[in-house]
């Protein structure tokens, strides 16, 4: 039995194997098998599994994997030697331990065991050995293991060290010499620095607050207290030059003073809303310059294009109007108001959709039509309606491709199709897609790899012009000659009997017309069967009775009354008083013997 070690998972997978010819006596290799050979099997047997599992054999070239492949390496210098092309299951991930493979059946083939060990390790991997839990890089490079380049790296010690800091801290010893350290100020210790109490710490924030008017915003009284001129909550409350505080009256000018005045709209959110919009157009002046509505409507209607591109967005810099009023925008109650502007010039749509109404495309025609035109090669997340497509076209479509050939004619032609391998497409079902022949369909009968010519036993209605569209069924089917070979083989085979139930049927005939006929014949037959027969009197059987003759004592030894002694078997008659058969019967222990049946009584 032949062993290899393979990491599991492994796909593509060729392996050679020694067929030993069964009839040599030298131990020779047998040659000529190929991957349909009479008989010829394979199985595999995963580790815990019950049952062996069949390995399909197809043809393939060696040195290049095909799942199931079985080809002769080299009749002449390796005999005996075939390269086997290991479907992906065989070393799958989920076995267990190990896979066994076994070939036999052919004729004079001595049957090989091949087991697999399926190992987590890729020993072909130099890095790491194809253990993912190990860093992909060399020792001591980036992203590889650590290494003590000088050699006697304790990395125990270092672990309990740094496993000490963690959980118990670092200790700082006390150090008494303390020449060339020092204090400065007039605290001289470390404890003194801690005598800061709490309401010190208030009292300073209340002063500092207060030296700067910030402690009037929340708590305190405003009466009789000036606000800076030109700060920013002066800025708020003031329309003038220079920004006043004593200028604000909160029974008109306060938000919510506004919201209650007639204007309707003027409300705390929107004036909010206004403001902030405004002061992100014009810049931060507008907040000094204008307060009521009437001075925003001013203000909106006069900015200008420079006004509004600023300097800071190059987009708006670029291709702003260069007055707001081309625009058609009014302003008016505290809102702005966006017109109809007829005048397109200068505005233009990129890209291929150069209207308004073109970008109402896609139609649903489109999206069809870009659905169906989708490729299905990346189609192929589990769950999906494309990978389900994709496997149900590739398991009923082998292969698609076009006729290559000038000169085709109804039996034979060259075509576009890219195997190499000799027989890949024999004996499965071509359908033509295009030109004249569409929806003809031939079973091929060869395949050459090298012209990627197609042969067809039964020929077409016409010649299939170049170019014609068709597709490979990935169905198996025997042609035309090979199922009349089949049946001529068969009937070669059995030729012998054959020839009799020629003679009998000829014999038949004869009895026909000789006045034997069938029917009278079986009248006859049926008539005997229905007479009443007697049961056979006292006696011994004959010895070749007729077969009615049989029937009868087979009928009269199940009926009739039966008895048997140590030494006698008997069978009455049937009034059950005379003993009309009788047998000796003898046991010494291991075999019980009756003899043969003879008269009684």
């Amino acid at each position: 039995m032949s062993k290899l070690k393979i990491k599991e998972g492994t796909i593509y997978k060729l392996v050679r194997v020694f067929i030993q010819d069964s009839s040599s006596t030298t131990g020779a290799g047998l040659t000529g098998l190929v991957y349909n050979s009479s008989g010829l099997t394979a199985h595999y047997l995963p580790e815990g599994d019950a049952t062996a599992t069949a390995i399909t054999l197809a043809t393939m070239t060696v040195g290049t994997w095909a799942t199931g492949g079985f080809k002769e390496v080299d009749a002449t210098n390796m005999p005996g030697v075939y390269e086997i092309g290991l479907p992906d299951a065989v070393i799958d991930a989920t076995s267990e331990g190990s896979t066994l493979v076994m070939l036999k059946g052919a004729t004079n083939m001595a049957p090989v065991l091949l087991e697999i060990e399926l190992d987590k390790i890729d020993y072909r991997d130099s890095v790491r050995a194809g253990l993912t839990a190990l860093p992909n890089a060399a020792a001591d490079a980036a992203g590889g293991l650590i290494i003590s380049d000088a050699g006697g790296l304790d990395i125990d010690t270092m672990d309990s060290h740094i496993s000490t800091f963690a959980s118990s801290g670092i200790t700082a010893s006390t150090v008494t010499d303390k020449t060339g350290y020092s204090i400065s100020g007039s605290k001289t210790t470390l404890d003194a620095l801690n005598d800061v109490s709490t309401a010190e710490v208030n009292t300073q924030v209340d002063t500092a607050l207060s030296d700067i008017g910030l402690d009037h915003l929340v708590s305190a009284s405003v009466t009789g207290t000036d606000i800076t001129d030109n700060s920013i909550i002066a800025y708020m409350v003031s329309k003038s030059a220079t920004a006043d505080w004593d200028s604000f009256v909160n029974t008109t000018d306060a938000l919510e003073a506004i919201a209650d005045s007639a204007g309707g709209d003027a409300t705390a959110a929107n004036q909010t809303t206004i403001i902030n919009h405004l002061t992100d157009v014009k810049g931060t002046s507008f907040v000094k310059d204008t307060h009521s509505l009437t001075d925003i409507t001013a203000d909106v209607t006069g900015i200008n294009g420079d006004a509004m591109r600023g300097t800071d967005n190059a987009l708006l810099a670029a291709s702003a109007p260069t007055n707001f009023g081309d625009l058609a925008i009014t302003a008016s109650t505290g809102r702005v108001t966006v017109g109809t502007n007829a005048d397109k010039t200068g505005y233009s749509i990129s890209g291929s959709i150069t209207t308004l109404d073109g970008l109402n495309d896609p139609t649903a025609a489109a999206i069809a039509d870009a659905v169906l035109d989708e490729s299905l090669a990346a189609h192929n997340t589990g769950g999906t309606l494309g990978k389900a497509i994709r496997q149900i076209k590739e398991g009923v479509v082998s292969a698609e491709s076009t006729v290559n050939d000038a000169s085709a004619t109804t039996t034979s032609f060259v075509t576009a199709l890219t195997s190499a391998v000799d027989d890949f497409y024999n004996d499965k079902i071509l359908v033509f897609i295009g030109g004249a022949l569409t929806g003809q369909a031939r079973i091929i009968s060869d395949y050459n790899g090298t012209t990627k010519a197609i042969t067809f036993d039964e020929a077409t209605t016409s010649a299939p012009a170049n170019g014609d569209g068709f597709i490979i069924l990935g169905i198996h089917s025997h042609t035309l000659t090979q199922i009349k070979q089949e049946v001529r083989t068969e009937m070669d085979s059995n030729s012998t009997q054959l020839a009799a139930i020629v003679a009998d049927t000829n014999e038949l005939q004869g009895d026909w017309v000789n006045g034997g006929r069938l029917d009278l014949i079986l009248d006859s037959v049926l008539s005997l069967l229905d007479d009443a027969r007697s049961e056979p009197g006292q006696g011994a059987p004959p010895v070749n009775p007729d077969a009615m003759t049989k029937l009868d004592y087979l009928y009269k030894a199940w009926r009739n009354k039966k008895t048997q002694t140590a030494t006698t078997f008997s069978l009455f008659d049937d009034a059950g008083t005379t003993v009309d058969h009788k047998a000796t019967v003898s046991d010494d222990g291991t075999t019980a013997t009756i003899g043969e049946v003879e008269t009684g009584p």
